[in-house]
């Protein structure tokens, strides 16, 4: 569910402006049978292609991984 409230299942997404750099990096990378660092790799893939291509300066990249075990945060700096 995005802000708006629209809802779609999907395998993998990206929101707002970044989503127009974002995809096409998920589109190269996704595969359903992902492990977790390879989605941790595809996560920083995604991070060095908007610091390369997007308008805004951002730093301090925070994830979320959730599992049955509870919440992981990590840092992408």
């Amino acid at each position: 569910m995005d802000y708006l409230g629209t809802l779609q299942q999907v395998n993998k997404g990206a929101q707002g402006y970044a989503g127009y750099f974002v995809n096409s990096v998920l589109d190269q990378h996704f595969k359903m049978d992902m492990t977790l660092d390879q989605g941790i790799a595809a996560c920083k893939d995604c991070i060095k292609e908007l610091r390369t291509r997007f308008m805004i300066n951002q730093h301090g990249y925070v994830g979320k991984i959730v599992t049955r075990e509870g919440i992981k945060v990590i840092n992408f700096d």
